[in-house]
């Protein structure tokens, strides 16, 4: 944790994804302006990334690598913040948005929805499943057709034809 900021500790409750270990936070205080009282449960973070000033990573949001989120930056939804990526001042990363490599959002920039190379990463990971459970993918296949790719229209492209 390179975070300087004592308003949030690491809670238990660990995952791994693609090959990064990462952990829940939990707030340690009141932050009214992010709407997260103490003993709130945040989102995932690995031991490498920085949360600091006010900023707050809610849900199932995930941040990892050398990601920094600071200032009043929010990540939430399932977003992924990752890489050298850094989310500064009142800006947002939300729902399925993923922001990574060296980019830099700031300000009062909001990034959401889905960019294609995280429906491919969630198509590839539905086939994954495919191989461990079948009655799994089917499930998982149809929430990505339903909320993602006809969002998107990428279902013939991608071969998801209902």
């Amino acid at each position: 944790m390179k975070s300087e900021n004592k308003y949030w500790e690491f809670t238990e409750e660990e995952m791994h994804y693609f090959g990064h270990r990462l952990r829940r936070i939990r707030a340690l205080i009141n932050l009214p302006e992010r709407r997260v009282k103490k003993g709130d449960i945040g989102g995932w973070v690995s031991d490498s990334a920085e949360i600091s000033g006010l900023a707050w990573v809610y849900d199932e949001a995930k941040v990892y690598e050398n990601a920094r989120i600071t200032d009043s930056a929010e990540v939430s939804g399932s977003a992924l913040v990752y890489g050298s990526a850094w989310v500064a001042g009142s800006a947002r990363v939300r729902e399925y948005a993923g922001v990574s490599g060296k980019a830099r959002i700031y300000g009062s920039a909001q990034v959401y929805g889905c960019s294609r190379s995280r429906l491919i990463r969630l198509v590839f990971m539905a086939q994954r499943r495919f191989m461990d459970s079948r009655g799994f993918m089917i499930k998982l296949k149809f929430m990505i057709r339903r909320e993602l790719l006809a969002q998107l229209g990428f279902m013939a492209q991608l071969g998801f034809m209902a």
